[in-house]
């Protein structure tokens, strides 16, 4: 039979990859709380569980999102660079070296989103853009919020990229660190261009797990059409093993249109299939020092037709 590939990304019924992301979810982060034991046992992880890791920022261009997001790069991360500069500085170690920055910032307050806006006007303004999802203050945001404002002060000004024709430019400074396990052997980040900011002691981590294999069947109604397809699903895996289905959501990517008509159908069937068996997989939780998590994961689905 002759397959009909869906544009979406050809080919999708067996798991294929789990990928645990960099947020934890153990606080009060919009609308998902964890437990009284879950913070309890975070905050009481000794430090033996712990080595020092290097929190570094990335820049992630949110507009505009077309061929000039490219030359926006150059002097994004120019900035990126001279903030983390007054970082050190601010924490003892302004040419060499990524001083520890505990206790004004921990492991878990380091991760987050600066978002900076840059006008052609040379105006530039920044907010934290996402709460930080472990439960405590965003203190790396707010650490690097003064690293700006000490590299405005100090006359950086942002080299406006001529090949863009809007007004204004839009773009995170994320900060991110990489993960090590039980042992101490780092899972190392796989970003563009990281720049160091500062180190903080960081406890081990272990990522959820599938355990057994995703029992998903070919949409019957799709039998005789030669539909085929790939799906990337995210969401949160909770304390006890179990996906949270208000968290579940499909990726899709940004500067593509969503499929309507008979293609739409065709994927809303597949994804149907793929939410209806996420309620019964089970996994092992992530755990943090020790402490069952919960955590963001993602994870790909393809369904083809039998040979």
């Amino acid at each position: 039979m002759k397959s009909t590939p869906v544009s979406w990304g050809s080919r999708v019924g067996a798991v294929i990859g789990l990928l645990v992301l960099p947020a934890v979810l153990a606080g009060q982060t919009g609308g998902l709380s964890a437990s009284e034991d879950t913070s309890a046992c975070l905050a009481s992880i000794p430090s033996s569980a712990m080595k020092p890791v290097v929190v570094v920022t990335v820049v992630d261009v949110v507009t505009p999102k077309d061929s000039s997001a490219q030359m926006i790069l150059p002097p994004a991360r120019a900035l990126s660079r001279k903030a983390a500069w007054h970082v050190r500085n601010l924490l003892g170690a302004p040419d060499v070296g990524y001083p520890l920055a505990e206790p004004i910032v921990t492991w878990r307050g380091a991760q987050g989103r600066l978002r900076v806006t840059s006008h052609r006007s040379g105006k530039l303004d920044w907010a934290s853009h996402d709460p930080n999802l472990t439960g405590a203050r965003g203190d790396g945001v707010a650490l690097l919020a003064s690293g700006l404002d000490d590299a405005v002060r100090a006359g950086f000004t942002f080299d406006w990229p001529t090949g863009v024709v809007s007004d204004s430019i839009v773009f995170d400074l994320h900060l991110v660190s990489a993960t090590h396990d039980r042992e101490g052997v780092e899972s190392p980040l796989r970003v563009e261009a990281p720049e160091p900011v500062f180190a903080v002691m960081m406890p081990w981590q272990q990522p959820a797990m599938q355990t057994g294999r995703n029992r998903m069947r070919y949409p019957s109604g799709l039998q005789g059409k030669g539909v085929s397809g790939f799906l990337r699903m995210t969401f949160v895996v909770d304390t006890s093993g179990r996906a949270e289905m208000e968290t579940v959501a499909d990726i899709w990517p940004s500067d593509r249109p969503r499929l309507v008509g008979e293609l739409g159908a065709y994927y809303d069937a597949l994804l149907s299939v793929v939410r209806n068996g996420l309620r019964s997989a089970r996994f092992q939780p992530a755990r943090i020092g020790g402490c069952a998590v919960r955590m963001w994961v993602e994870q790909a689905f393809e369904f083809k037709l039998g040979r």
